[in-house]
């Protein structure tokens, strides 16, 4: 999986005919980044987000699937504590039919973060066979953290499949009480929720980089 460095002035990315890219982009800093990216004819693109920190980020992405056949996969995941405020504003195309595309974000905040997510999945009149799925899950850790996520469809072709959906939620205490009576500490136990959590933003994520994460997600459960 390549790294890719995002640009603030903005940045354009093409997946040409029958290729394929798999990158991952790591965000510490501030900084606010548009990116538009086309896929073409049975093109594929995995492409993930990992946000740490207490830093203020503006996503704005744009994908298009212009090409018959095309895939896309998108993951996001941000541990957020401080007064961190990061925004994502994703917006899938499907311009044509038998295009792909799955979305997972998942998020953490504590301390007083903010995340936004608005999401949007576009098919036009021609994208028959389209299959698109979206989804956002959200943890706060705190009473000042706060989470939003509003995700839409806008759908002009009728032989489709198209989800998505969003939740904003707490630790689970029944899972914390459960393995706490089996000998678990409740830091112990946090961490193994927050782990289980963020892994379904990061299967497309090579493990050395996941294995990277669980010092923050201790970190951000104590």
């Amino acid at each position: 999986m390549e790294t890719l460095e995002l640009k603030e002035g903005g940045m354009k990315l093409r997946i040409e005919a029958g290729c394929s890219r798999s990158l991952l982009v790591m965000q510490q800093s501030d900084g606010v980044y548009p990116v538009d990216i086309t896929l073409e004819q049975d093109a594929s693109l995995d492409l993930a987000f990992i946000v740490l920190g207490d830093v203020r980020v503006d996503n704005s992405l744009s994908v298009n699937l212009v090409g018959r056949g095309a895939t896309c996969r998108l993951r996001g995941l941000w541990l957020l504590g401080g007064k961190a405020d990061v925004k994502f504003d994703v917006r899938m195309n499907h311009e044509t039919g038998y295009c792909t595309s799955e979305q997972i974000f998942k998020g953490i905040c504590s301390g007083s973060a903010r995340s936004d997510f608005f999401g949007l999945i576009k098919v036009a009149p021609d994208a028959q066979k389209t299959d698109a799925r979206q989804q956002c899950h959200n943890l706060l850790l705190t009473d000042d953290a706060r989470a939003n996520a509003k995700p839409q469809l806008e759908i002009y072709a009728d032989d489709v499949i198209c989800t998505h959906g969003a939740t904003v939620g707490r630790l689970n205490d029944d899972e914390l009480f459960y393995m706490r009576s089996r000998g678990i500490s409740l830091d112990e136990a946090k961490r193994i929720q927050l782990t289980v959590f963020a892994a379904g933003a990061l299967d497309i994520v090579p493990e050395d980089v996941s294995a990277g994460l669980e010092g923050w997600i201790e970190a951000i459960s104590r």
